[in-house]
């Protein structure tokens, strides 16, 4: 039901977890891809993944990108565009979490700011790069956190950077209409190398704290991700969406 030929979308953080699903899901669907991480070699991957569906290289472009360089971003979009003429969907999830980072009486400005820097700052020099380029009727997903609406205790530097990126999204979900929609996925739990980590540290009760008693899969967050960007969601703007199994309701 969801057709993505003729389209080319962006994704950061293509590398793993939601952004390399996604990048499945998409490609699946008829996309052209853009796909983008730090390096190369983590793109591999997914690029691996991509070319046993059967993917085409002249469907996909691989590129490294880190976000927090706001040339890079112009670079790499200009890239984009030029090659496939431009851009209509751009999905960002490149972003960085640490475990138990620190309270915030502990933390030095450096580890807050770093924060900042790579889930927020990242977040608009990408946006800000990507609207020369985009398409009529283009879209615009970004991926925060439900720790944007809870809160976490120990994380707030990412907390509060998640915040500002629903907060980013509104403000340019009123900027760009009527030409481009843009949305927020706001995932709980998913079942990537980071909720393995906090298993290890605090057991089952982080499941069992869960509504629906289990992670999420990388697969039912692009799922979502993939009806922001299509003609499906095409009254929907300034959105954010939970993907979380119950963990905020909201």
């Amino acid at each position: 039901m969801i057709d993505f030929h003729g389209k080319t979308v962006l994704i950061t953080g293509a590398g793993g977890g939601i952004g390399a699903a996604t990048a499945q899901l998409l490609h699946r669907a008829g996309a052209q891809l853009v796909l983008t991480d730090l390096s190369a070699e983590v793109l591999k991957p997914t690029l691996q993944a991509l070319a046993e569906q059967g993917a085409s290289t002249d469907r996909i472009l691989a590129l490294p990108l880190d976000v927090c360089d706001a040339k890079a971003c112009s670079s790499v979009l200009a890239q984009a565009a030029a090659r496939f003429a431009g851009i209509d969907s751009v999905i960002h999830c490149a972003g960085i979490y640490i475990y138990r980072e620190g309270l915030v009486a502990d933390l030095s400005t450096e580890q807050w700011q770093r924060m900042l820097r790579v889930n927020l700052d990242g977040c608009f020099h990408l946006c800000q790069a990507a609207i020369p380029h985009l398409r009529p009727h283009s879209a615009i997903v970004l991926v925060a956190s439900v720790a944007a609406s809870r809160g976490s205790a120990m994380h707030a530097g990412y907390a509060a950077a998640k915040s500002g990126v629903i907060g980013l999204a509104k403000s340019l979900a009123l900027e760009l209409a009527p030409a481009t929609r843009v949305n927020v996925i706001s995932p709980g739990l998913i079942n990537t190398a980071m909720a393995s980590a906090m298993v290890a540290h605090r057991g089952s009760a982080v499941k069992d704290a869960i509504p629906l008693q289990r992670f999420g899969e990388p697969e039912e967050a692009a799922s979502v991700i993939a009806f922001l960007c299509s003609g499906m969601a095409s009254y929907v703007t300034g959105e954010t969406i939970n993907v979380n199994g119950g963990m905020y309701i909201g």
